[in-house]
Parts: C-alpha cells; sequence; structure tokens
C-alpha cells in the first residue's frame, strides 16, 4: 500500500501552469473560475465541491464517459446533477496547450471565465494570472476545431500512478504492469512473489477507491 501520485498531461505548459487534487487544498489564493480536466471521480467530486463553494467551473473530457468502471446509469445521474447544479462540461474535447493570457485576449471574452473580470494586465481581480487553455473540439463531421477559453485555474485529474518505482520490486522478482506500474495480484493481493502482497492503489484490477483498500488490507 505505497500510495500514489496524480498524472500530469504532456502539453505545453501542462506542469507549468497546472495543479493537481494534491494542490487544490494548499492554495493561498481563491481559484477563481476552474477548469478540471479529467473524468474520472476525483474530477467530478473537485468539480462539484467548486462548483458549491460558488467558483465557476468546467469539466474537460475527451470523450463523453465519465466514471468509467462504475455503474453507467448511476454515472448519468451523477453527471446530469451536477450539470443542473451549475457544473459546466465540456465533452469530446482534448486540451493542447496552456499559456498565460495577456491582456488583450482577456476583453470581455466568453467561455469559463464568465463573471470574472481582468483588470487589464492579464491577472484576474484575485491578483493571479490567467490562463488560456486551448483545445481540440472533437466533431464527427467537422474533425478537430481548434478553440480557447480562459481560466484562473486548470486543475488535472487525469489519473494517478503508484509509488512503486525505487522500491526494487522488479529485482525482488514482483511482477509489475508495464503501462501501470501496478503490481500484478491475484484474487487473495498475492504477487508473483510468495509473502509479497498489494493492496490499494499499488494493485493492478483494484478500484482506486479508500474503502477497497481498506477492505484489502484486513
Amino acid at each position: 500500500a505505497v500510495g500514489g501520485r496524480p498524472k500530469l498531461v504532456d502539453i505545453p505548459g501542462g506542469r507549468e501552469h497546472c495543479i493537481t487534487s494534491d494542490d487544490i487544498f494548499s492554495m493561498k489564493e481563491e481559484p477563481g473560475s476552474c477548469l478540471v480536466i479529467g473524468a474520472s471521480y476525483v474530477a467530478l467530486e473537485c468539480a462539484g465541491f467548486l462548483t458549491q463553494m460558488g467558483y465557476p467551473t468546467t469539466v474537460m473530457a475527451r470523450s463523453d464517459v465519465f466514471l468509467r468502471g462504475f455503474d453507467r446509469d448511476m454515472a448519468r445521474e451523477v453527471v446530469e446533477h451536477m450539470a443542473h447544479s451549475g457544473t459546466r462540461f465540456l465533452t469530446n474535447t482534448t486540451p493542447t496547450e496552456v499559456v498565460k493570457s495577456q491582456p488583450q485576449e482577456l476583453k470581455q471574452e466568453g467561455g469559463g471565465g464568465e463573471g470574472v473580470e481582468a483588470d487589464g494586465t492579464g491577472k484576474s481581480t484575485s491578483g493571479f494570472d490567467r490562463l488560456t487553455v486551448r483545445y481540440l473540439q472533437h466533431d464527427e463531421d467537422a474533425g478537430g476545431v481548434l478553440k480557447e477559453e480562459h481560466f484562473d485555474t486548470v486543475l488535472l485529474a487525469i489519473g494517478r500512478y503508484p509509488n512503486t518505482e525505487g522500491l526494487g520490486l522488479e529485482s525482488a522478482g514482483v511482477v509489475l504492469n508495464s503501462d501501470s506500474k501496478k503490481v500484478v495480484v491475484d484474487e487473495f493481493d498475492r504477487s508473483s512473489v510468495e509473502g509479497i502482497y498489494a493492496v490499494g492503489d499499488a494493485a493492478e484490477g483494484r478500484p482506486e477507491l479508500t474503502p477497497a483498500a481498506i477492505a484489502g488490507g484486513r
């Protein structure tokens, strides 16, 4: 049970200008208008409480399927409830770049920044730099259409990876999934090496949920 860290998006500005779900609670300033990138339960959880706290919030996902691995009817109910409560959804979209906004770009433009004024310097009225997010809107007829919107905070929630690197697991003979780097386990959480078990986010094929990890540890 080694825990995990958020994945980052591999686009220009993705590392420099975006935060993750690990960072949202340590911000020094209010987040302002927010873009949450991802379709996981972490993405919807963050978007939900940001909306309820009064911050204009948009969720961007590469498809129209949210909460993969969960019951489809319940997932649709969650998204519909969030949309009814004020969360905006951009589906079938892929971010391509995140840059600091220039003052001339912020003249009464809509999108995610609606209702948040800029002071003419490229900063929001909260005092932090605004961000321009460029993305592809996928359309079956027109293909990809390049668009852009402005936000104060861009939060990445596109998944997590386990802290299995540096533990010497492969040297010990423990088999890891080559893509996810999670430990391959059987139905009893046993790895490929006798006496070594993996539970929680470190185990391949297990739900990335705290109750599941606790149950596995017991």
